[in-house]
Order: structure tokens, then C-alpha cells, then sequence
């Protein structure tokens, strides 16, 4: 306690003109602090013992005295009973968490107030469409048709479907000219012409290089004939050595 500080000294009034910075963040000191202020210091002194009692004409400067009602006011702020650094700590973590818990609360709020005002726009809209609807049917059994007017327009459409029923029954269907079967008939006759271009433009290609002549075409073909019995017999023979010189 602040009060061990004045142990050593005499018992005579004490004026203290400063108090370090760390005075705030030691239990031991600060706890002291509390004890001189001025509506609790009588209480703890009528209350203490009579070591203390010396303690009554201690005064203050003016800034230590400020700084001892800012600590003061500070833990009765925090409403905190031990005026010490981790009470100071535990106190402004909690004041921290219950702000963000707050602001949570508040985001979540704000949340559902939008999705309120979103409801409460449907609302409204689905509201003037009843009323518009609504409106209109009183409007509609003000100025209901009598029977007379309604088998007049009974009448006349009737007389239109018959006449509508005449205009078809007199219209002629047009058949088509070709049928689904004479068109799948007609594409396999076209795929059996396709194939045989394919085998006329084959023939074409092996007779490509020969001349027009006819005559000389027959020439060519004979000496390319006899060229590949050559060349036949050439490799026949090939194949025959070989198999000799094998065995």
C-alpha cells in the first residue's frame, strides 16, 4: 500500500508534489490512490486502524491530485474494486469484448432491418395489386350486363363458329406431291448414283497420261503389260535364288 511510503517518516503533514508515470501500473501504489481522495479517504480512515491515522494531512499538488481523480474515476468507470494494472487490463479486455459483441449485434441488426424493409416493399406491392384488383371487380358487379345483353353476344358467337366451321370445311387439303416413301426411295437412288461416279472417277484416274488415240492407248497398254510380266517374272526368279541359296 501507498501508506508503507510514509512508514519511515515522520508523523507530520506531508505534502507530495509528484508521482511518477508508473505510479498507475503497480497494484501497491495505486491501491493507495484511492485511499486519498477526498469523499473516500475520511470513510477509510474512520474504518482503518491506527497505523493509517497519520495519513490524514497528507495533501497533494494539483497535477497528482488530477491524476488521482482521473485513476479513480477511471476505475469507477470500469467498476473495478483493486486498482492495479491487471484489473486495469481484465477490465478493458472485457469493455473490448462487449464492443465487438455490440458491433455484431449491430451488423445483425442492420441485416434484419434490411431484410424487414425488403419485406415489408413486397408487401406493399402485393398490397396494390389487391387493392387494384379488388377495385376493379367492385367496379365490374356496378356495372353488371343484364341477361338480354348476354344472350346477344351468345348468339352472335355462335353464329361466328358456324361461319368460322364453313370457311374449313370449304377449304381443300393439299396433299403434297412427293410422299415420305417416294423420298427415301428417291435418296437410295441417289446414293447408287453417287457410288457409281465414284467408280467412273476411278476409272478415269487409272487411265489419266494415256493419249486420245484410241489405237495408241491399246499400244500403251500392251507395252505396260508386257513391261509388268517382266517385271513379275523378274521377281519370281529373285525369289527363287534366294530360296536356293537358303537350302
Amino acid at each position: 500500500m501507498f501508506a508503507r511510503v510514509y512508514a519511515s517518516q515522520p508523523r507530520s503533514r506531508q505534502v507530495v508534489t509528484d508521482l511518477p508515470h508508473s505510479f498507475a501500473s503497480t497494484s501497491s501504489n495505486s491501491a493507495g490512490c484511492i485511499y486519498f481522495m477526498a469523499a473516500e479517504r475520511s470513510e477509510f480512515l474512520e474504518g482503518s486502524s491506527s497505523d493509517f491515522s497519520y495519513l490524514d494531512d497528507v495533501q497533494f499538488s494539483d497535477a497528482v491530485e488530477r491524476r488521482l481523480q482521473a485513476l479513480v474515476a477511471s476505475a469507477e468507470l470500469l467498476e473495478i474494486k483493486e486498482v492495479s494494472f491487471s484489473a486495469f487490463f481484465s477490465a478493458l479486455q472485457a469493455l473490448s469484448d462487449k464492443k465487438l459483441s455490440l458491433k455484431q449485434m449491430l451488423h445483425r441488426t442492420a441485416y434484419a432491418e434490411k431484410e424487414l424493409r425488403t419485406h415489408l416493399a413486397v408487401v406493399k406491392h402485393e398490397q396494390e395489386l389487391i387493392n387494384k384488383w379488388k377495385e376493379h371487380f367492385e367496379a365490374s358487379e356496378t356495372t353488371e350486363e343484364t341477361t338480354e345483353v348476354l344472350e346477344r353476344r351468345r348468339l352472335a358467337l355462335l353464329k361466328k363458329a358456324k361461319e368460322y366451321k364453313k370457311e374449313l370445311e370449304s377449304i381443300k387439303l393439299v396433299e403434297p406431291p412427293v410422299t415420305i416413301s417416294e423420298l427415301s426411295a428417291q435418296q437410295e437412288r441417289n446414293k447408287e448414283i453417287e457410288m457409281e461416279i465414284g467408280r467412273k472417277r476411278a476409272k478415269l484416274k487409272a487411265f489419266q497420261g494415256l493419249p486420245p488415240d484410241l489405237g495408241l492407248a491399246q499400244i500403251e497398254l500392251k507395252e505396260a503389260r508386257k513391261k509388268q510380266m517382266r517385271l513379275v517374272n523378274l521377281r519370281e526368279n529373285l525369289l527363287s535364288k534366294m530360296v536356293q541359296d537358303i537350302y
